[in-house]
């Protein structure tokens, strides 16, 4: 059973993605702002982040690029929604895997999950230290 960190400031919004993914099968953990985010990827290792882009404390990008930095969990495929319909996923490696703008519809939620467990992040680790063997 995959584990799924969502990351959503909006109490009823959090409620239904839980109980949705709880109804496929996922195991879920919560976060309600950036800062808790990072604490929750670093502590329970999640399979995939579904990601808010418009948090309390850090915004769903900042985030994004904490975790991309994280020597554990850079390849952990990340789900970025946002009410924001121009949001694009661009080329940005320390980016969101894919985007889903709401509202959506469960149906396409769950697509993209399966599509990003299946799939996986291919991204390389960071280079933790770019002077080394230079």
């Amino acid at each position: 059973m995959a584990k799924i960190l969502v990351v959503e400031d909006l109490p009823p919004m959090l409620r239904m993605l839980v109980r949705v993914l709880k109804s496929h099968g996922y195991e879920t953990v919560t976060a309600e702002n950036g800062v808790e985010a990072i604490s929750q990827a670093e502590n329970e290792k999640p399979d995939l982040i579904v990601l808010d882009m418009i948090l309390p404390l850090q915004n769903g990008y900042a985030v994004c690029r904490t975790l991309r930095s994280h020597p554990e969990l850079h390849r952990v495929p990340i789900l970025m929604v946002s009410a924001w319909t121009r949001t694009k996923v661009g080329d940005d490696p320390m980016g969101p895997d894919l985007h889903l703008a709401k509202p959506f519809h469960n149906d396409d939620l769950l697509e993209h999950i399966d599509y990003l467990l299946k799939s996986g992040r291919s991204e390389p680790p960071p280079e933790q230290n770019p002077a080394a063997g230079s």
